[in-house]
């Protein structure tokens, strides 16, 4: 169904868009791709002198021909615009993305939500040093100088930011430690090449204090310098594992579990209500959700937290590949988590070029691209249909990042050289998850993305 917006300040962020943004943006050269494969030419759209841009659009919106126009203009489309009745837009950003003109003006005008990427979580935000000269054992120092450039950017431009992951199994774990010390953390390594970690553990007593300060102090900055830009928490994160033999799936490897219990579940949404605004919202961020038996676990999980106090939302993350998982299985994951009542988001979205199978290293990279622009407009044609037809209740889709020299994915890795059987460093197989490439040009992806006439779903 086509839904309402629920973000508080919709209002003001589409008065600040219409303001002070046009309609379209001019992104950059079409990228060219060689060898090109042979295309049918798409009929050309001719704008007389009496038509306006507006009624371009509005033909282009009817005819989906949006990549014709953008070869022909170097003009795209609003992406958070097109689904203005289905859901917002968002995209996870960093402080580079904000500094840099070009970037940022992409992020203002196709998207209508941001999050920070890495630069609100405990290992960016988590000062080991000042934590140490400070001397409570109860608190940690933090540093939010790489967090204010993106928030004050929100701020000033009106755009509503989905908070970060609060209690989550990156946080460092010297934060666990008796004395926040990097020395009572030890890791040793078998002859197989396994590393195993031990930690020092502080008592749950004082672990629970540290989680309601780090909570009451990450919420308290936020709201006390951004007022009402902040729209959402991600509380949880990933609390469930199909891998850790526990009746409930809970991981129970994660220093959370291992120091507190499953108690640090409830605990945390209590003192995320205790400190958060009324207005905000409160979600558990879940990934592996397509796979039955986490989305159970966290379906239990979800009754739990219900019944324990407050939880207003879901949030699916959604790391994706050209070919799995199926659309059925995503639909069935939306379905049960509609059921629930919650809010439902998907976050950390993306599609990756990359199957971890054989075929991987054979495609080609106009293969890899073709597959990923119909994997974007199969999946989106999915979200609305389903929409359409009351099956799911989609609030919020955010993608994992802009361009694809950006992706986690891409990180130069050790690994063995197929021809001279050297370890080397480097990326061995690229992928191409995001809608722009690294020179910001919209990629097949975007168009797929938008349901563009011209990118076939099957």
């Amino acid at each position: 169904m086509k839904k309402r917006r629920i973000f508080e300040f919709t209002a003001i962020v589409t008065a600040f868009l219409f303001a002070g943004c046009s309609n379209s943006v001019e992104i950059g050269p079409v990228p060219t791709i060689t060898p090109k494969p042979t295309v049918t030419p798409l009929p050309v759209v001719t704008q007389t002198p009496e038509q306006t841009q507006d009624s371009v659009k509005t033909d282009v919106s009817v005819t989906k021909l949006y990549k014709e126009q953008y070869e022909n203009t170097g003009v795209l489309p609003e992406l958070y615009t097109i689904y203005k009745d289905y859901f917002d837009i968002g995209i996870e950003v960093t402080q580079e993305d904000i500094n840099n003109g070009k970037r940022q003006a992409v992020v203002k005008q196709q998207f209508n939500s941001i999050s920070c990427k890495t630069d609100l979580s405990p290992a960016n935000i988590m000062d080991y040093e000042a934590t140490r000269a400070a001397g409570d054992l109860s608190r940690v120092s933090l540093d939010f100088s790489g967090a204010d450039i993106i928030l004050k950017f929100a701020k000033d431009n009106g755009i509503p930011v989905r908070g970060p992951r609060l209690i989550t199994n990156e946080t460092p774990s010297w934060f666990f430690t008796k004395s926040f010390s990097e020395s009572q953390v030890t890791e040793t390594t078998d002859e197989e090449g396994v590393t195993t970690e031990t930690v020092e553990y502080a008592s749950a007593e004082v672990m629970l204090s540290r989680m309601e300060n780090y909570i009451k102090d990450v919420i308290g900055y936020c709201n006390t310098n951004y007022p009402g830009v902040v729209i959402t928490w991600d509380v949880l994160d990933s609390p469930i594992n199909t891998g850790d033999r526990h009746e409930k799936k809970y991981r129970t490897s994660s220093n959370w579990y291992q120091t507190i219990g499953e108690d640090y579940l409830t605990k945390a949404l209590e003192y995320a209500g205790k400190y958060a605004a009324t207005e905000q919202k409160l979600f558990l961020s879940q990934e592996g959700l397509n796979e039955t038996a986490v989305l159970n676990a966290t379906t239990d999980l979800l009754k739990v937290l219900q019944a324990s106090g407050r939880i207003d939302g879901i949030a699916a993350q959604a790391h994706y590949n050209i070919i799995s998982p199926n659309v059925f299985a995503i639909e069935d994951m939306f379905k049960a988590l509609s059921a629930t009542g919650l809010e439902v988001h998907l976050s950390e979205f993306y599609v990756s070029t990359l199957t971890n199978d054989n075929q991987d290293s054979e495609r080609t990279y106009e293969e890899a691209l073709e597959k990923s622009a119909k994997r974007y407009k199969n999946l989106f044609s999915l979200f609305t249909r389903s929409e359409d037809n009351e099956k799911i209740d989609i609030v919020n889709i955010t993608f994992e990042g802009l361009t694809d020299d950006g992706s986690s994915l891409n990180e130069p890795k050790e690994y063995t050289d197929s021809e001279t059987g050297e370890l080397v460093v480097g990326v061995e197989l690229p992928s191409y998850p995001y809608l722009f490439d690294e020179e910001l040009n919209p990629k097949d992806a975007y168009f797929g993305a938008i349901g563009d006439a011209s990118i076939k779903g099957f």
